[in-house]
């Protein structure tokens, strides 16, 4: 051990020896900012009155961390799941973590059980005590991530992503552009010379049996089930080409009228 090391060590085994569960190593600058105690089986640095096994305060310069966890690059690994300087465990031994590490231009936060899925919330609690007594308290999941042997599930406001979707939102969402990539059928065999174009008599009468138009849901259905986007824009177009057919027909027998009309006049 350095000759340096050796007196402060030693101070410290006399005052853990002398004081029966209170030790304290001071640094030399006798600023107390660097100073660490042993209370009652918790180590306080910087503070005298630990509040946890570790509690570690500062008053020291601004943009100077209170705490850092560094891995060495010597022990520096391509893998990103070897680079994990700092974890929690459930207890020692367990399978149950969770590893916080940066791999090149991307932080991870790593969470790893031995059951066959996962969650993880961000969950703010607002107790409001600052104006009253906490009339006003809220306990929101911000953010809820879910993963299983299916695959990962992603819930903002909400805990709830139901089997077989990867994102649920709970309440109103804003923004720019939506992209829906769809698989189906696009609705150009409408145009086609093998699609069956029903008449308009046929049309009304699908109407006044059943109140909507054909290969439409009804009210009901999209209260209860709630509408796809790509789907439903497919079928919208669907009825958008039929009616553009309907006019051409309209507009050649109008045509034929008008023609007909002419040579009556000129007789």
């Amino acid at each position: 051990m350095p000759t340096c090391l050796r007196l402060p060590v030693f101070i410290l085994v006399l005052s853990f020896i002398a004081h029966q569960g209170f030790g304290q190593w001071v640094d030399p600058g006798n600023d107390n900012t660097g100073d660490i105690y042993y209370n009652n089986g918790k180590v306080g640095i910087g503070t005298s009155s630990p509040s946890a096994f570790l509690d570690v305060r500062s008053s020291g310069s601004v943009g100077i961390p209170t705490l850092a966890v560094n891995n060495t690059w010597s022990n520096y690994s391509s893998l990103p799941d070897y680079n994990r300087p700092f974890i929690i465990r459930r207890n020692a031994g367990d399978n149950e973590s969770i590893a916080t590490y940066v791999q090149d231009n991307r932080v991870h936060h790593y969470y790893r059980n031995d059951e066959s899925s996962s969650s993880m919330e961000f969950r703010f609690n607002n107790t409001d005590t600052e104006n009253g007594v906490g009339q006003n308290a809220s306990n929101n999941v911000v953010l809820y991530m879910y993963s299983d042997m299916g695959g990962a599930r992603v819930g903002i406001n909400t805990t709830n992503v139901p089997a077989g979707y990867h994102f649920s939102v709970d309440g109103k969402a804003i923004m720019e552009e939506v992209q829906v990539a769809s698989s189906g059928n696009w609705p150009d065999y409408v145009f086609t010379d093998t699609y069956k174009l029903n008449s308009l008599s046929e049309v009304s009468s699908f109407i006044s049996e059943n109140g909507h138009l054909p290969n439409i849901p009804t009210a009901k259905e999209v209260k209860e089930n709630g509408i796809k986007l790509g789907e439903m824009n497919a079928k919208l177009l669907e009825k958008v080409e039929e009616l553009t057919l309907y006019l051409i027909e309209k507009d050649r027998e109008i045509n034929d009228l008008k023609e007909r009309m002419s040579k009556l006049e000129n007789q």
